[in-house]
């Protein structure tokens, strides 16, 4: 997935560095603090069909709310997709931040994955701001 955002995005993503990374250390972090981080994970027939990562952030003053779950890495194998795999994720991760008293979920979707985007808008998330680039040469 993270080598298809750099090969959609290659002026400002570097695939050397996304094939390279620690993915392991990367997921081991839900582990290590189970209180601030969460992966949730659909299995069918003993196959990992889906995941998704919750990370308990802090978000700047100016918002209502000081804390959000962050939702990130949200995938579904695209044998399984269509069948509620990934909202049934995304209501796990509600339920995380329900338990932990956070009120809103934030979640960064590249502006080439439409499906995504339409999906998160499907489930009630609202996109609040656009964040833009741009290579200067």
């Amino acid at each position: 997935m993270w080598l298809t955002h750099a090969d959609e995005e290659p002026e400002f993503l570097r695939r050397s560095y996304l094939e390279n990374y620690d993915i392991k250390a990367y997921f081991q972090k839900c582990f290590d603090n189970p209180d601030k981080n969460a992966l949730f994970v659909a299995e069918e027939d003993g196959k990992v069909v889906g995941i998704v990562r919750a990370e308990m952030v802090e978000i700047d003053g100016m918002f209502v709310e000081q804390k959000a779950i962050y939702v990130d890495d949200l995938v579904v194998d695209e044998k399984y997709r269509k069948r509620g795999i990934a909202r049934r994720l995304l209501e796990l991760t509600e339920e995380f931040a329900k338990e932990n008293g956070i009120k809103i979920l934030k979640s960064r979707v590249y502006e080439f994955n439409k499906p995504a985007q339409q999906f998160l808008r499907d489930c009630g998330f609202h996109n609040l701001y656009s964040e833009c680039f741009k290579v200067v040469e």
